[in-house]
């Protein structure tokens, strides 16, 4: 399950690099309330790294919401969506620093 799927485009030397976020449930973490850990997974090309948000939902919420793309009026729902937004514009600012640095265009 996904969310937020952000894709960016590298191109260097004529190779394109596509950096791509995305958001799932991790089934076999779950917090004391029942709540599922959710996990980032970033995309380079075809190389990728994995990382917990440190944040939980419900799966049925994860569900319900279509992956928390159209969440309801639930304050910690709205709460999460932005939070993982927070996360891709962070990764999304590096990425960028970081082509500027290299000078990719």
């Amino acid at each position: 399950m996904e969310t937020f799927n952000s894709t960016f485009v590298l191109i260097k030397n004529g190779n394109m690099k596509k950096l791509k976020v995305s958001f799932y449930l991790k089934g076999d973490k779950k917090n004391q309330n029942g709540e599922t850990a959710i996990y980032a997974k970033i995309y380079l090309g075809n190389l990728y790294s994995t990382f917990s948000t440190s944040k939980y939902i419900l799966q049925e919420r994860w569900s319900k919401t279509n992956n928390l793309r159209n969440v309801m009026r639930v304050d910690n729902e709205i709460n999460l969506k932005n939070y993982l937004k927070s996360l891709v514009d962070g990764i999304e600012n590096k990425y960028n620093g970081f082509c500027r640095i290299c000078h990719i265009n």
